[in-house]
């Protein structure tokens, strides 16, 4: 998919791709802070501009969240105008902790984990056409 927009952050790659898709890849060995999200969130809000879109977030292999992150990333504050949010797990660890966000922050939004970002495309879309909202093209 096309990148339209991207900043480099400290701690995260954010960018925009055509449809008002998302990317956030963040970097290997990091430990996401409650300041990380606001800053994501920050750079995330002013790609979209307060119209609904979708979040591809690549948890890296090695890395983790602080309670407080996790509480700020399933808020409202960062899910506004969210339709769906996929986790691409490339390893078992970020498998078991993406699961646990969901299962126990309870996001306001659908939320999946997948293993790669072709399926996690193909379920956006899925979603995107339920709640009757353009289509994520290429």
């Amino acid at each position: 998919m096309k990148v339209v927009n991207g900043i480099e952050l400290e701690k995260a790659k954010v960018e925009l791709l055509k449809g008002n898709l998302v990317r956030i890849i963040v970097k290997e060995n990091t430990h996401l802070e409650e300041s990380d999200i606001l800053k994501i969130n920050d750079t995330k809000n002013s790609f979209v501009n307060e119209k609904p879109y979708t979040v591809i977030f690549t948890a890296p292999k090695v890395g983790s969240i602080s309670r407080k992150a996790r509480e700020l990333s399933a808020s409202e504050t960062v899910t506004k105008n969210a339709i769906c949010k996929a986790i691409i797990a490339p390893g078992k660890v970020s498998k078991i902790i993406g699961n646990f966000f969901i299962s126990y922050m309870k996001p306001g939004v659908p939320i999946k984990v997948f293993s790669d970002e072709a399926t996690a495309l193909v379920w956006m879309e899925e979603v995107k056409q339920k709640a009757g909202k353009t289509a994520i093209t290429n």
